[in-house]
């Protein structure tokens, strides 16, 4: 869409009639146009402070507004991401690209976006044989990933003794999905925190990854150590009679 800007001279009143019937008075005049609808005859009456008219009338054509085709890889993603674009101009048109305070005016280009938030791809074109330019502007958004994290208590279980407290304290907006596995097992956990006991001591990696209502996610793997469960058996009674069979009172670990 164009502005046109229309001035009649010669007379005291005046009076326009556009193309699909519209009519317009005053000696300057302008129409926010489009091609398919404002191309074609205009005329204009001019009437004098005595009374007298007289009219004439122009052919206007409108060109369209230079443009084209623009794709992109995705228009919207979890941050960081980049994404390539692609452009099919019009016949005899040349684009310039700004994309991040960076410009080209190849039609194949790409982008990158860090943070989270809403930006602009602006494209300006020319038709070089006409003249005519026109901008657009595309919106890309990038929306916020969050940051996986957990803790635990007790600080070091015991085997198939103390039951394990995994608490979520991922960092983020819209969260609305965790799971977790743990080493050794074949199951998923889907729940924001999880109780589990340790069959057994060891060293174990658990995984805990989160996601968002934008299906942004992110992962953190820690390493928990379970100690082993120590049992001491201390004897109520015993025989020193030289048989070989509890002749001593000692505990047995």
């Amino acid at each position: 869409y164009a502005t046109l800007r229309l001035k009649g001279a010669g007379g005291h009143l005046y009076e326009w009639k556009i193309p699909g019937g519209g009519y317009y008075h005053g000696k300057e005049i302008e129409i926010n146009t489009g091609p398919a609808h404002y191309s074609g005859n205009y005329s204009l009456t001019v009437t004098s402070a005595g009374g007298c008219s007289n009219a004439t009338t122009a052919a206007v054509h409108l060109l369209g507004a230079p443009g084209g085709q623009l794709t992109a890889g995705q228009w919207q993603g979890c941050s960081p991401f980049c994404t390539d674009f692609s452009f099919v101009p019009q016949a005899d048109v040349n684009a310039r690209w700004t994309v991040q305070k960076e410009t080209t005016t190849n039609n194949a280009f790409s982008g990158c976006f860090t943070h989270p938030g809403t930006y602009t791809v602006s494209g300006v074109f020319t038709n070089s044989l006409t003249g005519c330019q026109s901008v657009q502007l595309y919106t890309i958004t990038a929306f916020e990933k969050p940051v996986a994290d957990f803790s635990w208590e007790p600080a070091e279980p015991v085997e198939g003794l103390d039951e394990v407290v995994l608490t979520s304290a991922s960092q983020g907006k819209g969260q609305n999905e965790w799971s977790w596995h743990v080493e050794g097992t074949t199951d998923d956990f889907e729940t924001k925190d999880l109780n589990y006991t340790f069959p057994q001591a060891g060293n174990y990696r658990v995984v805990h990854i989160v996601s968002t209502d934008r299906s942004c996610a992110d992962t953190v793997v820690k390493v928990l150590t379970v100690r082993a469960d120590h049992h001491v058996y201390v004897p109520d009674a015993f025989s020193p009679d030289g048989d070989g069979l509890n002749d001593l009172f000692i505990p047995v670990v």
